[in-house]
Formats: C-alpha cells, sequence, structure tokens
C-alpha cells in the first residue's frame, strides 16, 4: 500500500495486479480507493494499471447492489476495459 498512498513517485510505471481479486475483493475498498486516487492525481502520472481478473469476479465486483452505494471497488472497474 505504501507504493499506492503517495511515499513513492509513479511516473511512467505500470502496475501489474496478478489475481486483481486478491487486491479488490475487501470489503473495505482501501486498495481500488487508493489506484483510483492515484489515477486521479495529474502529478503521480502518468500510470498505466493492468491486471487479471476472472470474469465472474469481475461481474459479482461490478454489479450493482440495489439500494446500496456503490463500492469503491465497482467505480474503479466498471469504466474498465476488458480484454479477452
Amino acid at each position: 500500500m505504501r507504493t499506492l498512498d503517495g511515499e513513492c513517485p509513479l511516473a511512467n510505471t505500470v502496475l501489474w495486479f496478478n489475481e486483481s481479486q486478491r487486491f479488490l475483493a475487501v470489503p473495505d475498498g482501501a486498495v481500488a480507493e487508493a489506484v483510483t486516487a492515484l489515477l486521479l492525481d495529474p502529478g503521480r502520472g502518468p500510470v498505466l494499471v493492468l491486471g487479471t481478473l476472472w470474469r465472474d469476479t469481475f461481474a459479482t465486483l461490478t454489479a450493482e447492489k440495489d439500494g446500496s452505494v456503490r463500492s469503491p471497488t465497482a467505480a474503479l472497474l466498471n469504466p474498465a476495459t476488458v480484454i479477452g
């Protein structure tokens, strides 16, 4: 997490999340919030974020929950480009 929270310079970096569910399928959404903050901060980029994620897990993490606030993970993943 130190890498994502601003302690390390990340300009011109590629972040690879292998088996992304290990980082993103957590109740508090801390990693998703940190990645979103990184991507939205023009002073820390450009940064490319890539990861692998099973389709069924992607669907679960991005599903709209009736009557609830959208999770940080869903907010991060919904605009993602799915390849393959």
